[in-house]
């Protein structure tokens, strides 16, 4: 058994950290990154770092998620959503298919700027 925890909570535990601004995240946990994150969301939120993550719809549905919901979350927190390589993004349902199809993929979620900011709709 792996004991979880909320990585933003555990952060906050160690000293000196709190002064330090989180500029980049890489989440390599394909299936549950979508999990991984949501223990780090107030980190996400305060600190606005660009997030490199690995995405399967298939594992993520083994666990009983939606990769749709989850896409939708990552703008919830202030995200725009593209594949890592890809200059442009595409609406959301577009690339839950997209993911469905091709297994596991490396998604770029970069920070929308400002509160005036909005991703596309999808």
């Amino acid at each position: 058994t792996v004991r979880a925890a909320r990585l933003d909570k555990e952060l906050d535990n160690i000293p000196g950290l709190g002064k330090l601004r989180l500029s980049v995240v890489k989440a390599d946990v394909p299936g549950r990154s979508h999990r991984a994150l949501g223990g780090l969301v107030r980190l996400l939120r305060r600190d606005r770092p660009h997030v490199i993550c690995s995405f399967s719809a298939g594992a993520m549905k083994e666990l009983g998620d939606d990769p749709l919901t989850a896409l939708r979350e990552f703008r919830t927190w202030g995200y725009e959503v593209g594949f890592v390589g890809d200059q442009q993004t595409m609406p959301l349902a577009e690339m839950a298919e997209a993911l469905a199809s091709t297994g596991e993929r490396n998604l770029w979620l970069r920070p929308l700027t400002s509160r005036f900011d909005f991703a596309p709709r999808d």
